[in-house]
């Protein structure tokens, strides 16, 4: 046996065993979470009941292992993933039966220095090159470690969502700003896609 690489191989045992540590305490902090892979690619679908509202909320985070590792390694941290970054995306519906939805949220998140986004910021969407929908976005800011955070929520018709699941090239413009999703965050939406009954 190379001594070497041992320590190294149980440091990647122990980490791995933490984090399935950590999302078994994690579903048992909250109560009727289900977390189920989806599609082809295996993407985590979360399912929720927030009894306060009865009301089910199916979302799935993009940056779902990045965020459990940065949580596992720094549990008291209010570390944030610096720039601009697609947090969730997510629709609820009344109850425990599944039921279409009216519309899916996008939740984008911007941690940087200073604020970079308004209030009244106007949002679009282009799939394939063609423009698919335009609206007004739902905006917050808040002080951070870093400087600003930034809550983007877009809230999209579900059957215009489900367009832009399939597309192969999905571009955000937020004012003046151009975001393309990558292929991590197109897997999700595809996965959440196929969970609306």
């Amino acid at each position: 046996m190379d001594f070497n690489f041992a320590p190294k191989r149980f440091k990647y045992f122990v980490l791995f065993l933490c984090l399935a540590l950590y999302a078994s305490v994690s579903a048992v902090r909250v109560r009727a979470q289900e977390i189920a892979a989806q599609g082809k690619d295996k993407v985590p679908v979360i399912r929720t009941l927030d009894s306060s509202k009865n009301e089910t909320v199916v979302a799935v985070s993009p940056d779902f292992v990045r965020l459990m590792a940065l949580q596992l390694l720094d549990p008291d941290s209010s570390y944030v993933i610096p720039g601009f970054t697609l947090r969730m995306i997510y629709y609820t519906y009344p109850g425990t039966t599944p039921a279409h939805p009216k519309r899916v949220d996008f939740v984008f998140i911007s941690n940087e220095a200073k604020a970079k986004y308004a209030p009244d910021l106007g949002f679009s969407v282009e799939v394939d090159g063609a423009p698919s929908y335009q609206a007004k976005i739902d905006y917050k800011v808040r002080d951070s470690e870093r400087g600003k955070t930034e809550l983007l929520i877009a809230a999209v018709p579900t059957e215009t969502y489900l367009g832009i699941a399939r597309g192969k090239k999905v571009q955000w413009t937020f004012g003046a700003k151009k975001y393309t999703l990558n292929d991590t965050q197109r897997k999700s939406m595809r996965a959440l896609a196929e969970t609306i009954p």
